[in-house]
């Protein structure tokens, strides 16, 4: 295998403090930790390995440093995902992840912020007995042997945690020799933010630890005394004749910070220190799709169909009838809905109620008012980099739209590197609209609306927030 070795070393003077007693880690912790693998298709070869944490929803998290390749050329690089079902057992290999491509829907925006050295990826696939790789989404729950920690513990606040209280840590390093590898040690400092990064934040940018952490071990789970995820093992300090010195934690409560803070998600919470398996019911939801109990599979929902990208699309056939409590027949007009992905209706024959026809989903949502505007903000977002946000024309710029963002219109735009802001993208004209708040995209988005029949919106699925 050819690894390269990633060091990320920060020069500071530590304090060591004796070594304390360990609780118990279980099978649990050690099946939440995963080794990942990146492979480059053109080499075909192995390049680098580091470690992540699943948290529940088939979401993997991980270092910015480890996946890196990933976001950067994701048609090239490729993260294998290795689980380990307890400490005696050598890693299963068949899972892959992505960072775009989210349980099943295909995105053009990742979930990473590399100041923070933070990224979210996605297991999607596992490879079969016959070594053919299938949707996750497809497979029985018995064969997604995932524990998932739970992150919302130490919400913001690091103020519980004191110098030389216990950590331990689970990660593959390479010394590892490829297996899951436990480490524990201390508390040895904190490093803290000067105020002008964070906001509503406690200000821990890191902790030191005496835990040895080595390359491999990027990504890693750090847990408490009490088997509670205290945050992610990124990087060793090394003296000058590279002997180690000390670890350095991204601490849990900077992600939680940046997960809701940044990029407008809730923070994923759960009971105890692990929240089980996922469950079959729970993708299928995720998938906008309906659980069929009987078969243990996901199904698309009556009046659309499946296509080869797995996605549901609205209509079987056009003009295709659904039954809508047992009396009433709708006609859903697919063409009519792909038309109207992303569009902001506005009901000429009514009290003007407003609608957003999610580009995703291709379902009509109600927007009663400002509070409603704010939470399809939040919850239908995609992330989106300063740099690929300033490609894309504000009002007034002399600018032409690139067609490679094409896919980018009618949707609803974070800025993940900044502090949130969301844009609205006319799915039109391609240009950009800055929603400060709730009030400000309720008006805006019914500014930019289109006007429609109650006949015509009866013809487009409709969705409930």
């Amino acid at each position: 295998m050819n690894t390269r070795k990633v060091y990320l070393i920060w020069f500071f003077l530590f304090i060591f403090i004796p070594l304390i007693g360990s609780a118990k880690i279980d099978d649990s912790h050690i099946r939440s930790v995963v080794q990942i693998l990146i492979y480059d298709n053109y080499s075909k070869e192995y390049i680098s390995s580091g470690s992540g944490v699943s948290i529940g929803g088939t979401r993997v998290l991980t270092n910015y440093h480890v996946v890196e390749d990933i976001i950067k050329q994701p048609s090239r690089f490729l993260a294998i995902i290795c689980l380990t079902q307890n400490s005696q057992s050598t890693p299963d290999c068949s899972y892959t992840a992505h960072a775009y491509y989210k349980y099943g829907i295909a995105g053009t925006s990742a979930e990473y912020q590399e100041e923070l050295d933070l990224a979210v990826i996605y297991v999607n696939n596992k490879k079969d007995t016959n070594g053919t790789w299938k949707s996750i989404a497809d497979l029985p729950m018995s064969e997604f042997s995932f524990d998932s920690i739970n992150p919302a513990l130490y919400g913001y606040s690091m103020t519980n945690i004191q110098l030389g209280d216990e950590i331990q840590t689970l990660g593959f390093p390479d010394y590892g020799n490829n297996t899951i590898t436990y480490s524990n040690g201390v508390v040895s400092n904190f490093w803290m933010d000067d105020g002008d990064f964070f906001k509503d934040h406690d200000g821990v940018l890191a902790i030191g630890t005496s835990a040895k952490i080595s390359h491999g071990s990027s990504g890693g789970a750090a847990f408490d005394k009490d088997g509670y995820l205290l945050g992610i093992t990124s990087a060793e300090i090394l003296d000058g004749n590279g002997s180690f010195l000390s670890g350095v934690i991204i601490p849990i409560t900077t992600f939680n910070w940046w997960w809701e803070k940044v990029l407008g998600y809730e923070i994923i919470d759960g009971v105890g220190y692990t929240t089980g398996s996922i469950s079959k019911e729970m993708f299928c939801k995720i998938l906008y799709k309906d659980y069929d109990k009987l078969h243990n599979t996901c199904v698309c929902p009556k009046g659309y169909t499946e296509n080869s990208n797995q996605e549901c699309i609205a209509g079987s056939t056009p003009g295709s009838d659904v039954k809508i409590d047992n009396s009433t027949s709708l006609k859903i007009d697919p063409q009519l809905t792909n038309r109207l992905k992303g569009y902001i209706l506005l009901q000429v024959q009514s009290q003007g109620e407003a609608w957003y026809v999610n580009s995703v989903d291709g379902k009509r949502y109600y927007m009663k008012d400002g509070s409603t505007a704010y939470e399809m903000m939040r919850k239908f977002a995609l992330g989106i980099t300063n740099s690929d946000l300033a490609k894309i024309p504000q009002q007034g710029e002399d600018k032409a739209y690139l067609s490679a963002l094409s896919n980018l219109k009618g949707k609803i735009l974070l800025q993940v590197e900044s502090h949130g802001e969301a844009w609205y993208v006319h799915p039109k004209t391609g240009i950009r609209y800055y929603m400060k708040d709730g009030e400000a995209a309720y008006a805006l988005m019914r500014y930019h609306s289109l006007g429609i029949t109650n006949a015509d919106l009866d013809k487009i699925p409709e969705g409930i927030l």
